[in-house]
């Protein structure tokens, strides 16, 4: 309830938001549960958010985590001009390169492999693992197998595909590939189109397009 009237303040009183399409609404601020994430396309805008964020939490007796509150600039690259700087309860804001944000981490430029080279790390452990315990059991049929992974790995390699499923990225694919050839017990050479013609798979991105 008070999140609902903090957003509905600060799109009132939002200024330089972001507009992603002609005609569509103008984007002051993301939720979600209890996080607030505060949108401008100029740094007066984003400044203006943060005083309007701080007139409402007062009013509804709210408090913002300073510590865990930052700003990113995302830009092609270069250094933020010495005016780029930021304010809330008169404390001055950190600006960072990179945060996780729902367990995705952003970074100013947008890096889709930055983004998504810890879910590969994730991914091959549980790879590891499945494979450990594949072995260890005789009678895991290749539908066990694979039920397996598209419910446990496949879901780490793929989460936030919302934001990176347009693009088709390899180090993902090789994972799942890497599954495929322990369960056959092939070579890591063998061509990749015979294994997935063998298993009956697709590559992974089919899924990220849906």
């Amino acid at each position: 309830m008070f999140i609902n009237q903090l957003a509905k303040y600060i799109t009132d009183t939002g200024r330089h938001g972001i507009q992603l399409l002609s005609g569509l609404i103008e984007l002051f601020i993301l939720l979600f549960a209890d996080d607030v994430a505060l949108l401008a396309t100029t740094p007066c805008g984003l400044q203006n958010q943060l005083d309007s964020l701080k007139v409402c939490c007062d009013r509804l007796k709210m408090e913002v985590n300073k510590d865990k509150t930052k700003v990113m600039v995302f830009r092609k690259g270069g250094h933020l001009s010495k005016h780029e700087k930021w304010y809330y309860d008169g404390a001055e804001m950190e600006v960072v390169n990179k945060y996780s944000y729902l367990g995705f981490v952003f970074t100013t430029t947008l890096s889709v492999k930055q983004g998504t080279d810890h879910l590969v790390a994730k991914g091959k452990k549980a790879v590891f693992n499945l494979c450990t315990s594949f072995q260890k059991c005789k009678e895991m049929t290749k539908e066990t197998f694979f039920k397996v992974f598209d419910s446990k790995i496949q879901s780490v390699l793929l989460y936030s595909s919302e934001i990176w499923g347009l693009h088709r990225l390899d180090s993902i694919e090789r994972v799942h590939l890497m599954a495929c050839k322990r369960y056959l017990g092939v070579p890591i050479r063998t061509p990749n189109k015979m294994v997935y013609g063998e298993l009956g798979r697709f590559p992974l991105f089919v899924a990220s397009y849906v």
